[in-house]
């Protein structure tokens, strides 16, 4: 059976990673998850989550599969796909929606960071250097680049952007970042009501 690299017509270095540019690595990293955006698109006032088929949390999981190497090293990058993966099945098979997608608004907002802005580790998702796709004069929009999430986490666009697109979380830490999705949203204003309700308390009685 014809390899994944073989099929998208990319070429495969002799370490097991593809050697196309980071740009044309984001056009396939979206690939998949495409066609489940666009149910959520079809659909006004729908939470995207709630739309989402069991295939589509499998497609992302195997996206991210693609990212993984063939050593058995237990490396952070491993370790941190592994669970990533882990997830996106639990949620696949769980009768639950599972949580919101991040806000469209929010995505399409991510920072694009220069040089100067940027850790010199690896993005913890691909295993690459995120120095190399830092913006600079000559590249003021590029396709993919280096951004930051509110928790200070790192990652290339490209690999971020999948699991925004089925989870309003921080893939590392699990941060909470804004959505669109009605049921989240009034949980929020519950929450606001809540501490609102309890600063007046502390006010009254001290």
């Amino acid at each position: 059976m014809a390899s994944y690299y073989s099929e998208h017509g990319l070429k495969e270095r002799e370490d097991g990673h593809t050697s196309e540019s980071s740009v044309q690595r984001g056009r396939w990293v979206n690939q998949l998850v495409d066609d489940f955006m666009d149910v959520g698109r079809s659909s006004q006032g729908t939470p995207v989550a709630a739309l989402a088929s069991p295939e589509s949390y499998l497609n992302v999981a195997r996206l991210f599969g693609e990212f993984r190497d063939n050593d058995e090293s237990g490396s952070v990058h491993q370790r941190f796909l592994e669970g990533l993966i882990m997830r996106l099945h639990e949620e696949a098979n769980s009768s639950s929606t599972g949580p919101p997608p991040a806000s469209r608004d929010f995505i399409r907002k991510l920072p694009a960071l220069a040089a100067a802005q940027c850790p010199t580790s690896n993005c913890v998702i691909c295993d690459e250097g995120l120095l190399s796709d830092a913006i600079d004069s000559s590249n003021s929009a590029p396709t993919n680049y280096v951004t930051r999430l509110p928790c200070n986490h790192h990652y290339h666009l490209t690999c971020v952007k999948p699991w925004l697109e089925l989870h309003n979380t921080c893939p590392m830490c699990r941060h909470e970042v804004p959505s669109d999705d009605p049921r989240w949203l009034e949980k929020k204003r519950e929450e606001e009501r809540r501490n609102t309700l309890e600063v007046k308390e502390m006010m009254m009685y001290g």
